[in-house]
């Protein structure tokens, strides 16, 4: 317990026994009265007197388990004259305990040791481990690392944390809530890619690496400042050396102070303000010089002449009060037109380097050629006929699968199972399974193998030449289309067929294939089973007759050559007549 009193300008104070002494040495010494920090001696390079003072340090102890030691750090780092802290040397405080702390102050330690540039390693014992690791988390350039039983490795952890400290390099700043600092580097790696990050490691001595900082004013403190000013400092974490940074911001403009804006002003045709160069117009006026009159959707006079894509006039012409002016062209003969500018006559397909052809054949109207009567095609270059497109034998155009472009058929049809019909006359489909070959077929009956409807012959508006093999009479695997059919009595024949200037013309092979007869070969088939069958069983009684034989005849001769020779038996006496 500790009081005072005061009588005659002298001051008492008594101190409890548990204070006194509020430990005992393993020696029987009793422990010094505590304390909250003694500077015992100044920061030094001589190593003995440093040794020496240590040594004589009284021991105390405390009544509770926290300690104070925040205070004591605390003092270290504001103290500089009396610690002997270098100005721009790093700044490196050892905190070594083995109990947990007093909370109160944990915050203000963050803030002095960032402003005093100190770096804190706290060297505590396993038990007290995990709560300072928590307060290594909220205190910037601090580290943490566990001390032995009896400390004897005090030395080598305070290498090691110093070690991890100056091989790498933290950024900070002192940026606030109205700027935005971002970092970026390669590090250690000169031929890698830019990177975000403000901290860098595995750094050896003499080694440099590059920050690059991007800063962003987010907003101004006070809206109603025309400029704001203020210093920015980027430093390395727990180095007395940092860049300073003034920044002017341009919060506003003075022309936008009342005392600056002129009302009713002629360059606005006294139907608005002008205010830093802009006409501010009055309602129901828009346009820069306040010259449209009307309402606008959301007050804005170029509503009507964006298209779908949000271009004004489709980006060839100007708005004005809400209307097109197209754009005009060096060129008199090319107009651009339309309510939004969006046609043209000079952007439509070109043949021969001339739009649509020329003149003689067509003109351009909004991008798609308009062909003079005769002409046709996508730049008016075709001629409009269907020469080229009409099958022999008085066959619609393009066989009525597809039309006639520039003397060819362009093909659209296709058969009910989806196939796209191809071919001069759109009458080949390479995918369809018989091609025209169906419509041929009854024709090439007729004629070669003189069978079906021998009157509808006369209905064949072409003939059928006949050949001992179809690839005979000049056969052309490119020109010519192979067929097959078969007739009622499933018997199979083959033709071809080719286009030749405008003219169809049919090869049929004379000799039909026809398949054996089914019953025939099943018969034939059951009869030669049942032959194979019977002559198995016949050779194999030969062989076990053959066989039996031999073996009777061996048994005979062996019982034939056996002699029998009288024995009298041991075992029987004769008796004496």
């Amino acid at each position: 317990m500790l009081s005072s009193t005061a009588e005659d300008g002298e001051i008492e104070v008594r101190i409890s026994v548990g204070l006194e002494s509020p430990c005992v040495l393993s020696n029987g010494r009793k422990c010094a009265p505590p304390y909250g920090f003694k500077n015992h001696m100044p920061l030094t390079t001589d190593t003995k007197i440093f040794k020496s003072e240590v040594q004589k340090a009284p021991v105390s102890g405390n009544l509770d388990a926290p300690e104070g030691g925040f205070d004591a750090i605390m003092q270290a780092m504001v103290c500089h004259q009396q610690i002997g802290w270098r100005p721009k040397a790093r700044h490196l405080l050892v905190f070594s305990t083995d109990a947990d702390f007093h909370m109160a102050g944990d915050g203000r330690i963050n803030h002095k040791a960032k402003e005093n540039n100190i770096n804190l390693i706290f060297a505590v014992t396993k038990k007290c481990i995990l709560t300072y690791k928590l307060l290594k988390e909220r205190i910037g350039g601090a580290s943490i690392g566990t001390l032995s039983k009896d400390s004897n490795n005090v030395v080598q952890l305070i290498k090691d944390e110093y070690k991890k400290l100056v091989d790498s390099v933290v950024l900070g700043d002192d940026s606030g809530d109205s700027v935005e600092v971002r970092y970026f580097s390669k590090c250690l790696n000169k031929s890698g890619d830019l990177h975000e990050t403000r901290e860098c490691g595995g750094i050896s001595v003499r080694e440099q690496v590059d920050f690059i900082a991007r800063i962003k004013v987010t907003s101004c403190p006070n809206k109603n400042d025309i400029t704001w000013s203020r210093v920015l400092h980027i430093q390395p974490q727990a180095v007395n050396e940092s860049l300073e940074i003034h920044l002017e911001v341009v919060c506003g403009c003075e022309c936008e102070e009342t005392k600056h804006i002129l009302p009713n002003a002629s360059e606005c045709r006294h139907r608005g303000d002008l205010q830093c160069g802009v006409c501010q117009c009055h309602d129901p006026f828009m346009g820069q010089t306040c010259e449209c009159e009307g309402e606008f959707e959301s007050g804005n006079s170029t509503t009507g002449c964006l298209d779908k894509d949000g271009r004004e006039c489709s980006g060839f012409g100007t708005c004005h009060c809400n209307t097109c002016n197209c754009n005009i062209r060096p060129d008199p003969k090319e107009l651009i037109f339309g309510t939004l500018c969006e046609c043209d006559n000079f952007s439509c397909k070109r043949s021969n380097d001339l739009v649509c052809s020329g003149p003689e054949h067509g003109h351009c109207n909004c991008g798609r050629c308009v062909c003079q009567p005769g002409w046709t095609g996508p730049s008016c270059n075709c001629k409009d006929t269907n020469i080229g497109c009409t099958p022999p034998g008085g066959l619609p155009v393009c066989n009525g699968r597809g039309t006639c472009e520039c003397g060819a058929c362009n093909c659209t049809a296709t058969t009910p199972e989806g196939h796209l019909y191809r071919g001069r006359y759109c009458d080949d489909c390479s995918t369809c399974e018989g091609k025209r070959c169906t419509e041929l077929k009854d024709c090439v009956e007729c004629q070669i193998h003189k069978i079906n409807d021998l009157a509808k012959c006369s209905n064949c508006s072409f003939s059928v030449k006949p050949v001992d093999d179809i690839t005979d009479d000049g056969y052309d695997s490119e020109e010519d289309t192979l067929c097959r059919g078969k007739d009622d009595d499933d018997c199979s024949f083959q033709f071809r067929y080719r286009y030749a200037e405008k003219v169809l013309t049919v090869w049929g092979q004379r000799k039909k294939e026809c398949g054996a007869n089914v019953w025939a070969v099943v018969f034939g088939l059951i009869g030669a089973t049942v032959l194979i069958g019977l002559l198995f069983i016949i050779v194999w009684k030969v062989l076990t007759t053959i066989h039996d034989q031999r073996e009777y005849a061996k048994f005979e001769k062996e019982r034939a050559q056996s002699r029998w020779d009288r024995v009298r038996s041991p075992f029987t006496k004769t008796g004496e007549p």
